[in-house]
């Protein structure tokens, strides 16, 4: 079935098999796609923002590129979905503790993009029962080296090591040497 480029928004295919459909760059905004069987389904360049994906059936799915916002994954596995690390995230989405559970390990760009804090990215393999990654590396740089310190720290975060990063760590109220001081006792590595 190709649908490419359609208008489905605020459709109501909830229930329907679409498996190895074509719906790539089509609009499924606030679409309830609950219960939908996608599997194998091309949904590269889609428009997923506010559909719900509850109970979705999403086997070797392509969301390369999919447009995500306060899209709902209820209850989804997304273990074997293709294109999770290139989604295109306008703000953030929904994944509920099902979900994490179901999927496994998730690219950190896909967690990050739907708006899970670091902390909580941090820990999920310890609340999920999978090995904890330990390694951790505090940045340092000169301010005529941030766009490769910046790039560098976005590499590592990106395969799963923790970061020091003044940009992003650098607390106001505190004095800026003693976080730096603590920051290179704490993590494992420097750079």
């Amino acid at each position: 079935m190709d649908l490419r480029e359609a208008d489905l928004s605020r459709a109501d295919p909830s229930g329907t098999d679409l498996s190895r459909a074509v719906l790539g760059r089509a609009d499924l905004g606030r679409a309830n796609l609950r219960q939908s069987i996608l599997r194998g389904t091309n949904l590269f360049d889609a428009d997923l923002s506010r559909a719900v994906l509850t109970d979705a059936k999403l086997t070797a799915a392509n969301l390369y590129g999919a447009m995500l916002y306060n899209t709902v994954f209820g209850n989804t596995d997304l273990r074997n979905v293709q294109g999770l690390d290139s989604c295109d995230h306008v703000g953030p989405s929904i994944l509920d503790h099902q979900t994490l559970s179901q999927s496994g390990p998730l690219p950190l760009a896909f967690l990050r993009g739907c708006g899970l804090p670091d902390k909580l990215i941090e820990y999920l393999p310890s609340l999920l029962n999978e090995a904890i990654q330990f390694y951790s590396c505090f940045i340092s740089y000169s301010t005529k080296d941030q766009p490769f310190a910046e790039r560098l720290h976005a590499d590592l975060q990106n395969q799963g090591v923790r970061c020091w990063f003044a940009p992003r760590d650098i607390r106001g109220g505190k004095k800026i040497h003693e976080q730096i001081d603590e920051g290179i006792r704490v993590y494992d590595r420097c750079c």
